[in-house]
């Protein structure tokens, strides 16, 4: 074996080196051999440095230099993004029309997208104008065009109407050149796009997607010299038949202008219908006609001075706006506040989507208006939607006619029923559990879990809560037949007018919502009137007069729950054709009733003011109907919080505007839009008094150790049998251990239905020991010694405890986080902020809100 190695220019370093290794075999000889001693026969290594360095250094060099170029370019990118290109372009829509003279003619088959006849047209003149687009010098931005709608007379002349694509990334056109370059095209004797076909240059129009084709009003010059203007009173609003052909299948056909959108007439509504044509045909929502034309051709009923327009329900819109709403324009979009429409309260009260149901109602039919102005006082509800032919022989249908109000000219028009006889609402429950349906609790707006079972014959009124149904004719008979007495309750009320009453009550005899003043309203036995007071003047003094308005007056607010009268009246009636009561005995010490004529039309109106808080209207008893499961109005002033439709927390209602939760549901979540939830017992059920509003503000409470937040509501609550608010304790109000009556609320595990667990007072060393206290907190204990794992405690979810003194409940603590639950039968330590450290707090924020109004 020979070893051998070079050294060039006499440097003596290994990497420089050059050594060779070779064998030659002698003879036999034995190694023991290892993988990793033994080289392999005549192998060179060699180490060059030099010639490492020659060869890459170049190209590590051009390497580098390419990355270098790719960060610069990055980060030229950027800056150019962030701060050259403030908005990303975006799509351009050119919405343009045109008349064809020639060639083609519009039938009434073709106002319909759905029909054969339109996708066939529509589809042979978006081929035309691709192909004309596609072959021009805007094709590299063309991205296509799209049919709205086809319009005109019928047998004649045919409109076009087209949206045009354009993405300006590639190419910078607008609504003048895209004219020019279909002009030019018309224009051409033998047109090779439009062959066939003769079109009216003078109809091209083309102009931006945001502002309509055609303008109804022309704006006039404006003088130099300003002129005194008087602005006029806006006309008393009226009734009238629904004109509107692309409107003709909606489930009503009586109309009124001005529409939440500013058409003043059938001209205008026309003249921007491509707009909610082009909403329609997007097909983003099943029910979108409907909305739509509910809408442009809102429905109508009779009012006292003026007509009323008649809105989709709120949960119709947020239904549309779910689908719909990320293609409305901005315009479109402002008018539609979801929040700004009404709740459903009963027949008539606003249009719910065509799938739902009023069942088992006397009548299916909405009034809408009477035949003459001067009559509508002096005719029922029912006479108004009913024809003489049908009041003469009593027979019912499915389609009545009505007269418009136009004196001059009286003609009929059928009347659709409001409400289509399916409902999804009860065939969801019987998918999910048929255990829900007539189970005493309202899953429905309209009550027709309950309705539609054997225990409420058809016709009947059902009482609202538990399995019991009523006969119009008793209430306010004098005996109680619904569980919870709410048939004799209310016997006499406070509403703006009898109609008010009369239009809502169908769904159960609880109050949809409490006025605060208004004419005294009776009912005796379904009967519904006002009290008439023209006896007084006859037969009392002023001074004796007014001492028994005001016990009357105290009395029924004290009965409505009010804790005070602000104002009592005497005022002239303006309602025609409704009963009368008088007293028949006003210096009696108790009063009592007698119907009678009012000549005089003289009736009571009465004011109340403060509402009594942590009272349960549809108990008799604070607590002698609590079960486990709560039901409706069980706990009024319980909410649920959600965030983005998604519940994360619970609250308490202590004011129309304001509730009380904790800060921990808004950690980290500065931007999230939060709704709250009130009147339900269930929260995937849609109850007839539930009610919700959208969270506008947050206040953090200053107080050492207190985590309790309070939330402003954007619009008032309406203060019902089931939404009401609770009392605050008071500032020294002190805890005492296993002395006072408390509960908490929870929902089942599977987050659907509200119950209670009642709690006792316990030494805060029990929570000490298994959780972070603070000078601010309340420990408790279950009353059973252990936890029911079959529900949970929100963040947020209150400490309800009776008053010492008087069977009201008061808000004593409020939970910060979420309660979890321990399987081994361990008692769970359940934490609360006090409350009552906080009232000063909480009475001066509200106070200074509320001022600031």
């Amino acid at each position: 074996m020979t070893v051998t190695m070079e050294h060039k220019n006499g440097r003596k370093s290994s990497w420089d080196s050059k050594m060779s290794v070779s064998t030659v075999s002698t003879g036999t000889r034995h190694y023991r051999r290892s993988a990793s001693s033994i080289l392999s026969t005549d192998s060179d290594i060699r180490f060059t440095r030099k010639k490492l360095s020659s060869q890459y250094r170049c190209g590590c060099c051009i390497i580098t230099s390419f990355l270098l170029l790719l960060l610069l370019a990055g980060v030229a990118v950027y800056i150019a993004y962030t701060y050259f290109f403030t908005q990303i372009p975006q799509e351009q829509i050119y919405r343009a029309s045109f008349k064809v003279i020639e060639g083609d003619i519009y039938s009434m088959e073709m106002a319909d997208p759905s029909t054969e006849r339109f996708k066939i047209r529509a589809r042979d003149y978006r081929e035309r104008l691709n192909l004309l687009f596609r072959r021009s010098y805007i094709r590299h931005g063309f991205s296509g065009t799209e049919i709205l709608a086809l319009d005109g007379i019928e047998g004649k002349d045919l409109i076009v109407h087209f949206n045009v694509h354009i993405d300006p990334t590639y190419i910078d056109v607008d609504a003048d050149d895209l004219k020019e370059l279909l002009s030019k095209e018309i224009s051409l004797e033998k047109s090779l796009y439009f062959r066939n076909l003769t079109i009216d240059a003078k109809s091209l129009e083309v102009k931006e997607s945001d502002a309509p084709i055609h303008s109804t009003t022309t704006q006039k010059p404006t003088t130099l010299k300003p002129e005194p203007v008087t602005k006029l009173p806006d006309p008393p609003r009226k009734c009238s038949k629904a004109q509107l052909p692309y409107c003709t299948k909606s489930a009503h056909n009586i109309t009124t202008y001005p529409t939440i959108f500013g058409h003043k007439s059938l001209n205008d509504v026309q003249n921007d219908m491509i707009t909610f044509r082009e909403i329609v045909d997007a097909e983003c929502y099943n029910y979108a006609y409907d909305f739509v034309c509910s809408l442009l051709q809102p429905s109508c009923k009779l009012g006292v001075k003026e007509d009323e327009m008649v809105l989709p329900c709120k949960s119709f819109c947020r239904d549309f706006m779910q689908g719909c709403g990320s293609r409305l324009q901005p315009r479109i979009k402002s008018a539609l506040d979801c929040n700004r429409f009404p709740e459903f309260e009963g027949v008539g009260s606003c249009i719910h989507r065509p799938n739902f149901v009023l069942s088992n109602l006397t009548s299916t039919t909405a009034p809408i208006v009477a035949s003459k102005a001067e009559d509508r006082p002096n005719r029922s509800l029912e006479q108004i939607g009913t024809s003489p032919t049908q009041e003469s022989n009593n027979t019912s249908s499915s389609i009545t006619t009505i007269s418009t109000i136009d004196t001059n000219t009286i003609s009929t028009i059928p009347l659709v029923p409001l409400f289509s006889i399916r409902n999804d609402c009860l065939r969801e429950i019987q998918s999910k559990s048929a255990s829900r349906q007539c189970d005493g609790v309202a899953d429905c707006e309209d009550l027709s879990d309950e309705r539609l079972c054997p225990y409420c014959p058809n016709g009947h009124v059902h009482c609202g809560i538990g399995r019991q149904c009523i006969r119009k004719s008793q209430r306010c008979d004098g005996k109680v037949d619904c569980p919870d007495g709410s048939d004799e309750r209310s016997c006499l009320n406070l509403a703006p007018s009898v109609k008010n009453l009369t239009r809502n009550w169908l769904v159960s005899p609880h109050l949809t919502r409490y006025h605060s003043n208004g004419f005294v309203i009776f009912n005796e036995k379904g009967d519904i009137g006002k009290l008439c007071t023209e006896n007084l003047n006859r037969s009392l003094s002023p001074n004796k007069t007014m001492l028994v308005l005001q016990t009357v007056a105290a009395s029924l607010c004290r009965t409505l729950s009010y804790k005070k009268v602000s104002a009592v009246h005497v005022e002239t009636d303006t309602e025609n054709g409704i009963p009368y009561v008088s007293m028949k005995d006003p210096t009696a010490a108790e009063i009592s009733f007698i119907r009678g004529p009012c000549n005089s039309k003289q009736v009571m109106k009465i004011t109340c003011d403060e509402l009594a808080c942590g009272t349960q209207a549809t108990h008799s008893s604070s607590s002698s109907r609590l079960n486990k499961m709560a039901y409706q109005g069980d706990w009024p002033w319980h909410a649920a919080l959600f965030k983005e439709d998604v519940h994360l927390c619970d609250g308490t209602l202590i004011s129309p505007e304001w509730v009380i939760t904790t800060t921990s549901c808004f950690q980290g979540q500065p931007k999230a839009e939060w709704t709250v939830r009130l009147g339900t017992v269930r929260l995937s059920a849609t109850s007839p008094w539930q009610q919700e509003r959208r969270v506008v503000g947050m206040v953090k409470s200053p107080v050492e150790g207190s985590t309790v937040a309070l939330i402003r509501l954007e619009e008032p609550l309406v203060m019902s049998d089931f939404v009401r608010p609770i009392c605050l304790p008071k500032e020294n109000f002190g805890v005492k251990e296993s002395l006072m009556y408390c509960n908490t609320l929870g929902w089942t595990k599977n987050r659907d239905q509200l119950q209670r667990v009642q709690v006792r007072i316990g030494r805060m060393d029990k929570c000490e020991n298994k959780s972070i206290s603070s000078v601010n907190s309340i420990c408790t204990e279950t009353a059973y010694g252990y936890d029911d794992c079959n529900e949970e405690e929100f963040a947020g979810s209150p400490l309800l405890c009776i008053q010492p003194n008087g069977p009201k409940w008061s808000l004593v603590g409020v939970s910060n986080w979420r309660i979890a639950c321990m399987r081994t039968k361990v008692d769970r330590p359940r934490m609360y902020d006090k409350i009552s450290s906080n009232v000063d707090w909480i009475e001066q924020t509200i106070n200074a809100e509320d001022n600031t109004r």
